[in-house]
This record gives structure tokens, C-alpha cells and sequence, in this order.
């Protein structure tokens, strides 16, 4: 995210404080005089306040930390937890209209391009290995396609993305190395060299705007999951349920007067169903749900049906 974020960012933390969030919840703090306080923390079973809220010696922004469970960050990760958004952006745009605050659509054009730029560097990166892998996770490649996901292959070189930006530019290759850089998709070293961010091990990567600060979908897990495996899966689940799929498209375009009991009796579902249920668990129970709650039917129930078409297809090959 450019400069226009950061000044959205710098006008919420003027407006967004940890103890009014944890005050609206009805957990009192005791405030210290000096800028911060204690409270139970709200992210486990706390009986005794564990949960300490400071101004940075770095920066002067406010941050939390747990004593107890680990939770840590700024006033933006203790929102993102506590309201449960998906990820950063998301938690910017909340706050951004609960304050009233305009959201900056524009990017800077340059900014843009490089972000792009490494977006298609790491699409073109998915081979069929890759795109297997993916799927055995519930990413369908429908899904992986549409929302942009790329791979950072682990490079002896540790500079792919610094040569494809050299090599694919002329004018203006140092500007947008520089622009890279500030990005967070290129390290500088002291001596001046320049590096990948994502060299030293494999990543599965989407543009920023999608993830995490540096588009990396870790950061889902470090940052939204506080690494808890069940949280993550929530989480990839919201945002399948919410990604325009192929399959997700066709549940749209459905009847929407279907009855529940003619269903499995409509040629467009059955179809539909036989596709889902070859899907792995994570895309099949996302989708699964979006047909449930618009037929006000038990997941379950379509689940039992989508296995039973799945498996009858495999037997008819």
C-alpha cells in the first residue's frame, strides 16, 4: 500500500483506540496515566488482567500485548481479531466507515505497475505440480486463477523478480526497483544489492490488496489466525465463500424457486453437485454452504448427495 494508506492509517489511529474497542465490548481497563492500561484479555479465558495495552518506544503507536496467551500488535491487529475481519484491508475498510473516513480508491501509477508486474511473475510461476498441490488443499485452479495466486519458488539466485523488472524495462528499471523495494517485494542491503523478499523458501502469494502487507497468505495465518489451524480454515472458507468461483457463479444463476425436495431433480444441480463433490473438503464445504443457504437446505444432506454424484461419475469411467 502506498502513501495515501499510510495517511488513512495515521487518521484512524487518531480515532481508534484498544480500550474504547474493549470498553464497547463491556471489559473495563485500568488505565495507567501513561497512555495505556491493563484489561482481561479478550482472546482467551482470562481471569486475572493479563493483557497490557502501551504506547511504542519506536513510533509512539499504540500496541497491545498478552502475558498470557501471546497476542500481540497495534490497534489494527486487536481489531482484526476482535471483529473478526478476514484480513488488513478489510479491517482498514471497516474502521474506515465506521469513522467516516474516505477510502483512497487511487494508486500511484507506478506503484501500481510493479505491484502488477510481480503479480504476473509469480502467476506465470504455477506449474502443474504446483496447481495440484493447491488443489489437494481446497484451492481449486478456478479459484487460484481468479483471485490472482502466484508461487515464490525458493531461487539459488535469490533475485528472479529483481531480473524480470531489469529485464522487462528500460527507462525507468531503477525507479521501479526502487518502488519494489518500498513495496516490501525487494530487500536492499547495506552495501546497496538487491534481493526477493520471497527467495529463501517457497510461498503462495496474491496481490496485497487481497492478503496480507505483503501479499503473502501466511500472513492469513500469522496474523488473522493468531496460527491456529481451526481459525485459518475459517478464514480461507470466508474467502472462498465470498470469491466469485466458477461453481459459486452457477449457484447464482440457479432458480431461485427451486424447492428443496426438487433439487437433486434439476439437471443444473445434479451437474453442479457432481462437480463440488470432486472438489477437496475446504472449496466442496464452501460451496456446499452457498447452495445450502440459498435453498435453505442441510449442508449435510448436500454433502451426502455431492459424494454419492462424485462417486457414481468415477464408477461410470
Amino acid at each position: 500500500m502506498n502513501g495515501s494508506y499510510d495517511d488513512l492509517r495515521a487518521a484512524l489511529r487518531e480515532r481508534v483506540h484498544i480500550a474504547d474497542l474493549l470498553h464497547a465490548r463491556g471489559v473495563n481497563v485500568r488505565l495507567n496515566g501513561r497512555g495505556g492500561g491493563t484489561a482481561l484479555c479478550p482472546f482467551h479465558d482470562d481471569h486475572r488482567p493479563s493483557l497490557s495495552i502501551y504506547r511504542s518506544r519506536r513510533d509512539d503507536t499504540e500496541r497491545f500485548r498478552c502475558w498470557s496467551c501471546g497476542s500481540r500488535g497495534d490497534v489494527f491487529d486487536f481489531a482484526q481479531t476482535l471483529l473478526d475481519y478476514p484480513d488488513h484491508v478489510a479491517t482498514l475498510r471497516a474502521l474506515a466507515a465506521e469513522h467516516h473516513l474516505p477510502w483512497p480508491e487511487q494508486r500511484e501509477a507506478v506503484s501500481s505497475d510493479v505491484l502488477d508486474r510481480a503479480a504476473q511473475f509469480y502467476a506465470d510461476r504455477l506449474t502443474a505440480p504446483v496447481l495440484r498441490y493447491l488443489a489437494g488443499r481446497g484451492f481449486p485452479e478456478a479459484f487460484v486463477r481468479q483471485r490472482r495466486i502466484g508461487y515464490a519458488p525458493v531461487s539459488s539466485s535469490r533475485d528472479l523478480l529483481v531480473r524480470e523488472i531489469r529485464s522487462t524495462t528500460r527507462s525507468n528499471r531503477t525507479h521501479l526497483i526502487q518502488q519494489a523495494i518500498e513495496a516490501g517485494l525487494v530487500v536492499q542491503d547495506k552495501a546497496g544489492g538487491v534481493r526477493d523478499f520471497f527467495a529463501s523458501e517457497t510461498h503462495v502469494l496474491t496481490p496485497p490488496e487481497d492478503l496480507g502487507p505483503k501479499g503473502d497468505l501466511n500472513d492469513w495465518m500469522r496474523i488473522g489466525a493468531k496460527g491456529d489451524p481451526a481459525v485459518f480454515r475459517s478464514i480461507l472458507e470466508r474467502a472462498l465463500a465470498m470469491s466469485p468461483t466458477p461453481w459459486a457463479l452457477q449457484i447464482q444463476r440457479l432458480p431461485p424457486d427451486l424447492a428443496p425436495w426438487d433439487l437433486e431433480d434439476h439437471a443444473g444441480v445434479r451437474e453442479l453437485l457432481c462437480e463440488i463433490g470432486h472438489q477437496g473438503p475446504l472449496s466442496r464445504d464452501a460451496h456446499l454452504r452457498l447452495l445450502a443457504e440459498r435453498y435453505g437446505v442441510a449442508p449435510a444432506t448436500l454433502e451426502e448427495a455431492a459424494r454419492e454424484l462424485a462417486q457414481n461419475a468415477e464408477t461410470e469411467l
